[in-house]
Parts: C-alpha cells; structure tokens; sequence
C-alpha cells in the first residue's frame, strides 16, 4: 500500500484527499450526534438548551432523563453545565431535568443539589425555587413521599463528614415546620408541635366544648386521645387517632340512644391487635352509668356496655381502663346508697375481651360517710391490679388486688387534703402516684408520691409555684433513666397548662408553665413518653369555648423557675371495706358521627 502511494501521481493524490474529505464530512455529524459536543450529551443539550425542558416527556427530555439516571453519556454532567453556566431559562431547565432524575433515585443528579449546596449556601435554599437540597430536605416523611427521597441515604456521609453548609441547612429545615427528611439524616426522631381541636358545632355554654382527657400511642407512635364534644346542648364521647405530626386519620363521636343525655370519655387504652378501649359515663334514665366500649383500629364500633349497680339510681362513672393479656379492667366510682349513706365507692371491674364481667369489687372505707373514687390503674408483671384515687377529698388511696380481685392490701395516705384524680404509672418496681394537697392557705400544691409495691412510702414532695395558688397534678410519665414528668394546671388569675420534670428522687429540673394567646383556661391531663418526645392532651379555651388540646414537646426544656419542692409528711389510716357492687350490663346502643374536627394553633411561647 506505501508503495502504492509513493507511486501515486499528483492528480491522484488530489482525487483521494477530495474523496477522503467527502466522506469526513459526511460521517462527522454521525459522530457528533454520539458524543456531542465537548463530550456533551445530545439528548441533554437538546432538552435544556434548544427545548427548555418546555415538555419533559419530549423524546429528547425522556432520553436525557434515562441517560442522566443510569449514568450514561455524561448526561448529567451535561445538564449540571447548564444548570450552573447556562442563560436563565437554561438553569431553570437543567435543574428541573436533574430534579426529576433525583426523584426518581438516579444519584448523580442527587449529588448535583448535594454538591451545589457544599460549594454556595445560597444554592441550597434558593427562593421561589424548588429546584435545590431545600426541596428534598423539607419532604414530610409520610407515605406520599417515601421512594422519592432516596437523596437522604446519599447526604448522610457530608453531614456526617461535618461539611458547614450542608450542616446548617439540614439542622435549619429539620421540624421546620413539620418532621421531615432532614430530621431522617440527622437523627431527630419527632417534632414539637401544639394543636387545638375545634368542631364547628362548639359553642358558649357548658356542652359547647371540646376536652381531652386520656392520650395512649401505638407502637408507629401514632397517637389516640378521648374526651368529650359538644354541640350546644349536650355532650358526645370523642376518640381522635392522630399521625406523630398532628394529622388526623380518623376522628369520631360516640352518642347513646337517649339523646338528651351526655356521654363523655375519661380513659383509653390499646390492646396488642390495634384495638381501641374506652371509658366514661353515659347518661341514662337512672342518672350516670359506667360506659366501655370497644373499637377497631378505624374507630369502628365493635362493642359498647353500661355497668350500674342492679337498682341504683346513683352516679356510676369509669374514670380510668387498663389492658393485659385481653382482659379489660376499670376503675372508678359508683354510688353506694342502696347500702350506706349516700355515698361513692371506689370499684374495680375485669370484663373479658367481649365486655363479659369476670369479677367486680366495691371498696368502701371504715367510715361508711366518706367519698371515695378511683382514677388511675395499672398492673405489674404478674397481673397485680394497682388502683389510686381519693377518700373524702383528703385522703390519698391506693388498692392492690391480685388477677382474681382478691384483695391484697389498701391503705389511705393523709395530710392535708390530699388526693389523686389522674394517671399512676408503674417504674422498676415502684409506683409514681400524682397528685395535689393543701398548701398555702386557700391553695393547692401539686404532688408526687413514690411507693413500692407493699404501698410502704418511699418519698413524697410538693411542688408550689410563685403564685401560691390552686396547683393540680394530672398525669405521670417516667423515663428509662427514672426521670418523672408531672402534667397539670397552675392558677394565675386562669389556669395555665403545667409540666414539671424531676429527677428519681423527686428534684425539679425544669418547670415550664404555658398560656395560649386567648389568655384563658389551658389544662394538660393525659401524657404519654415516646423516643424522646412527650405527648400530652388536655384543653383549651379559645376565647369562645374550650378545644381539645395535644401537645408533642421534647424531654429538655428551658426552667421558667416556677416551682418550688417541699417535702411533706404522710401518715397511713384505716384500711377498706370489700363488697361487690352488682353491677349488671346493658348496651348503651352508641352510635358514631363525625365530630368535624379543624385544627389551630394555641400561640403557646416555645412553641
């Protein structure tokens, strides 16, 4: 061939070079449209640059997408040059390509948003733009969302690596507002948050509210409250199952046939399969009869009992509910004058998994005149039934029976006035008791005891705020760690919703007091602690009527140095009476409606 060549005459030579030149010419745009431009991806150039992305779903935009997802052809390369070089129009295009390519997982175009941050922190949250980390970092965690934000599992090593401007956006956009993707990487597991819950149907009287009074989670940390909603004349049972952020998923209101009557929650509890128990009173034409019914993880009625003394006419209410191992026990009060003076008696009643009574008993101290009531109950390890409450508005008391409602030992606690209308909780082997007692002269203290198992007093302490005035305990959380979470209600010309956290030995570490911007009743009850976070519900007024209140705070608070402990001495009296009360059941025939519940914002500082 060489010699070939060198053999060549001039005009050959000339006639090859045209014919090789012809044929260059025509192979070249051949081989541009393979590797483009500068090693620049075509399909990518075409989309971005000449179309503007004006139809993602073009060929060219579609081809650009895959190209970019899979890696291939330096597509993303090409389209994060016009994201950052281009004109305007161009950036914009690029940018919205490269974001529909991240949500689809491709990494690349994840790393774009990623890196652009690292280098400017004006290109991580750019205004009026959805095309940035901003956009990927404020996704809520929910089921909408998941499969989108596979840009999380990517960002986690800058963060950790500590690179500042990643960091900053990241912190600055986690529960901003709500839980979302930045909260994932950097490890928050829940948001604050206050909502009030208001029924259109709510109005100024004393039906027209809506109040909380019992808080439970699941294990997803989905929170159910009850309490009570009204409608202008009479009041439902109200049972709410909320997402972590607040959201609702169901709501419901529950109505005995005899609507003239009120019926109102006061206790809730889960069992193991999602179902939801609840007690209260439901009126009837014999006055108040304990009310339980049952529901189905979506609020659905499964089964609904009244329980009352066979003939009384008195006032029968359940105040709190317990589950174990499908058995169903509640306490409360029922009236005792077909037998003594007309009086209350504490009762504790284990239904079966249908509502079936298995054992009831009635407890009545030595002097038959006292008044006695029972609100929290819970149970240990070997199925012991522990239940607290009061006697005569000046005794604390608490009751122990075994599975079989043999009575084991009950004892009233007295100083001044003391007693329980709240929650107990059961923590390493000790009980944690809330409470109040008389103080200051004309005011109440709030309290908390901690007993063992025997019912022997191990410590006791009041706590008593600026004001010296009427201080309530409601509810009882403690921590893996033994801290203690008391929530109440602090008078201070109106009450405020209270939390105190104390140390294992009863020591305040904080104290927080809060008044919603209406400037008028706030009441916390329930509380529930779950990873890091307490979830209360109680009420609020919102300058017309009261609303349902839940409130999701963290465990660490700044003190608002309110509070003050003391300690205080408690002496043990008389011991209980047992009887059993009769109670029989009948279906209080509920049915459910929609309470129609909106949601607003309390204006609580700190939050």
């Amino acid at each position: 061939m060489k010699k070939r060549l060198n053999g060549l005459s001039l005009s050959e030579m000339l006639f090859v070079l045209a014919m090789s030149s012809i044929l260059l010419a025509a192979i070249f745009p051949l081989f541009k449209l393979k590797i483009g431009t500068n090693g620049q991806d075509p399909y990518a150039i075409t989309c971005a640059k000449a179309e503007l992305a004006a139809d993602p779903g073009s060929d060219s935009c579609l081809e650009a997408i895959k190209r970019c997802k899979y890696s291939q052809n330096k597509a993303c390369e090409t389209l994060g040059f016009y994201a950052d070089h281009g004109s305007t129009n161009e950036q914009t295009a690029a940018k919205t390509i490269l974001r529909e390519v991240c949500d689809q997982g491709g990494q690349d175009a994840c790393q774009y948003f990623i890196k652009s941050c690292q280098k400017d922190i004006a290109n991580c949250n750019v205004s009026g733009s959805s095309d940035d980390l901003h956009y990927y970092l404020n996704m809520l965690v929910n089921d909408a969302n998941n499969g989108r934000i596979k840009i999380e599992d990517i960002i986690k090593s800058y963060y950790n690596k500590g690179y500042a401007n990643i960091v900053s956006e990241i912190d600055g956009t986690c529960c901003n507002p709500g839980f979302n993707t930045a909260c994932r990487v950097n490890g928050v597991t829940s948001c604050k948050w206050a909502k009030r819950f208001n029924s259109s149907l709510d109005e100024l009287d004393s039906c027209g509210d809506a109040n909380g009074a019992s808080i439970v989670l699941d294990d997803s940390g989905n929170i159910y409250v009850t309490g009570e909603t009204g409608d202008g004349s009479v009041s439902s049972l109200v049972a709410m199952k909320l997402r972590t952020d607040g959201s609702i998923i169901w709501q419901k209101k529950y109505h005995s046939s005899d609507a003239a009557k009120n019926d109102l929650g006061y206790a809730i509890a889960l069992d193991d399969g999602g179902n939801v128990y609840i007690t209260g009173e439901s009126g009837s034409a014999s006055n108040t009869d304990v009310a339980v019914i049952k529901l189905d993880s979506d609020g659905g009625l499964v089964w609904q009992k009244r329980f009352k003394p066979n003939g009384s006419s008195g006032t029968d209410i359940g105040w709190g509910i317990a589950i174990n191992d499908g058995n169903i026990y509640v306490t409360g009060q029922t009236y005792n004058g077909e037998i003594a003076s007309a009086n209350n008696d504490i009762f504790i009643l284990k239904l079966d998994s249908n509502g079936g009574i298995l054992w009831q008993r009635r407890f009545n101290a030595s002097n038959t005149d006292s008044d006695d009531q029972g609100y929290g109950i819970t149970l240990d390890d070997q199925e012991n039934v522990y239940v607290s409450g009061y006697s005569d508005l000046d005794h604390l008391v608490m009751i122990k029976v075994n599975s079989s409602g043999t009575l084991q030992w009950a004892k009233r606690y007295h100083s001044d006035g003391d007693h329980n209308r709240g929650s107990i909780v059961i923590h390493d082997g000790n009980i944690y008791i809330p409470g109040t007692k008389e103080g200051w002269p004309n005011a109440r203290n709030f309290t908390v005891v901690k007993m063992d198992l025997n019912g022997t007093v191990l410590w006791q302490k009041m706590y008593d705020a600026t004001d010296h005035d009427q201080d309530y305990g409601k509810g009882i959380e403690v921590d893996s760690t033994g801290n203690i979470y008391v929530t109440g209600h602090s008078f201070t010309g109106a009450n405020d919703a209270a939390i105190l956290k104390l140390d294992s030995s009863g020591d305040i570490i904080w104290d927080k007091r809060f008044n919603a911007t209406d400037d008028g009743e706030d009441i916390f009850q329930g509380i529930k602690l779950n990873q890091g976070m307490l979830n209360i519900v109680g009420y609020s007024h919102n300058g017309s009527s009261y609303d349902l209140l839940v409130v999701k705070m963290s465990t660490t608070q700044t003190a608002d140095e309110i509070f003050t402990s003391y300690d205080y001495t408690l002496t043990t009296q008389a011991p209980f009476s047992t009887t059993d009360p009769n109670f029989v059941d009948s279906a209080p025939s509920f049915t459910s409606g929609n309470p129609g519940f909106t949601t607003n914002d309390p204006g609580f500082p700190g939050f």
